[in-house]
């Protein structure tokens, strides 16, 4: 989640139990409209940009592939050390 948030530049990362650099972050949005507004859009343009439908389903179909390579890879593999005359290799 931090890099997520870094990278969108839509907010901060507080350590749990910082309540401290909570409120002061709280407190700097409040008092500047502007910055937690334009942090929302960024919030906003990162997730529609990297969470929309077609982006989980091409990384699904991604992971999918991938998976399906590596397994065929094995198969194949275990195949050919399987033969009769891989022990002459």
């Amino acid at each position: 989640m931090r890099e997520i948030i870094a990278e969108a530049q839509c907010g901060a990362t507080i350590d749990n139990g910082d309540g401290e650099k909570l409120a002061q972050f709280i407190l700097q949005l409040k008092n500047n409209p502007h910055q937690a507004a334009a942090m929302g859009r960024r919030g906003r343009q990162y997730f529609e940009e990297n969470f929309t439908l077609d982006t989980i389903a091409d990384q699904y179909l991604s992971v999918i592939t991938k998976v399906g390579y590596e397994k065929v890879a094995r198969h194949q593999t275990n195949k050919f050390c399987n033969h009769p005359d891989s022990s002459l290799l």
